[in-house]
This record gives structure tokens, C-alpha cells and sequence, in this order.
């Protein structure tokens, strides 16, 4: 079961980036219902589900080449017993996972959906990071026009259009 979302946000970062990235920043722009953990647990375990699924291939792509005769019986055993060894490990990733996220009282759906945010935020502090002066002028103007204070990227304070 391949979580579109998920192979796609692998088209631009990895696990492990992800990972990292979020460890650091996602506590800036996830809520308290949703910390950094429970975002790592959702990716671990939708990381597991596709290394699983991949196994459960290798596992029919062996099968079928046996019953096509080929590849040697021999050979057939080694690698499916190497698919049965992945797939225990998993298994035993995919039990901590389970207790991790029971303990966190996560749901897989929900928090994927704050991976997405924590991202958009991380595009977003690239975005600001390069183009700060620009910025600082939408702020000010939305600010001016609309009387709308634009949240800052540190966080939790208005910017009253001078990013002092």
C-alpha cells in the first residue's frame, strides 16, 4: 500500500533528511497536539510499510522465476530465507515504532499531513533566508494595507513591519 505522498516528498528529501530537518525545526511549526516525534514515527513507519512491501516482491519475484525454473532451487531457498530475515527485522522495527507511537498517541494519517506543514515551513525558511529583503517588504505592506501582521519565522510573535 504506497502512500502517494509519500513518494513524492521522497522526490525532494530523504528519511534521513527529513529526519534531521524536522528534529530541528519542527518544533517551531508543529502544535503541541503534534511534536517533532510523532512526525519522525509517521515517516519510520511509512518508511518500514514500503521497505516491507519491497521484501514481499523480492519474495513473488523469486517465486515466479522457481516456477519458471529459472533460477536453481538452491538459490530460491538463500534468497527467500534473506527475505524472511528482512521481513523479522522489520517486524521487530515496526513493534518499537507501534509502542513508540501508542506512547505518543499518534495516528499515522493525521500526522502526515504536519510533515507536510513542517516541509512547507523548511521551503518556506529557505525561501526567507534568501530573499529576506523582499520579505520584509510584503510584511510591511500587508501590514500598511491590510492591518494583518505576518507571523515571523522564529515564530510565535507578530512582526509589526519593521522585523525589529
Amino acid at each position: 500500500m504506497r502512500d502517494d505522498t509519500f513518494s513524492v516528498l521522497q522526490e525532494f528529501i530523504s528519511p534521513r533528511e527529513a529526519f534531521e530537518q524536522l528534529d530541528l525545526l519542527a518544533p517551531h511549526f508543529i502544535g503541541r497536539d503534534a511534536t517533532a516525534e510523532t512526525v519522525i514515527l509517521s515517516v519510520k513507519y511509512e518508511e518500514l510499510m514500503l521497505q516491507l512491501e519491497g521484501l514481499l516482491e523480492d519474495a513473488d519475484r523469486i517465486k515466479a522465476a522457481l516456477e519458471a525454473g529459472n533460477i536453481d532451487p538452491e538459490e530460491a531457498k538463500i534468497e527467500l530465507l534473506d527475505v524472511l530475515y528482512g521481513v523479522r527485522n522489520i517486524i521487530g522495527e515496526l513493534e518499537v515504532v507501534e509502542a513508540l507511537r501508542a506512547r505518543f498517541g499518534v495516528g499515522y494519517v493525521e500526522v502526515l499531513s504536519e510533515y507536510l506543514r513542517a516541509l512547507g515551513a523548511i521551503a518556506f525558511a529557505e525561501l526567507v533566508q534568501k530573499n529576506g529583503d523582499v520579505v520584509s517588504r510584503v510584511k510591511q505592506e500587508v501590514a500598511q494595507r491590510w492591518g494583518i501582521y505576518l507571523p515571523s519565522l522564529e515564530g510565535h510573535h507578530d512582526v509589526r513591519g519593521d522585523d525589529s
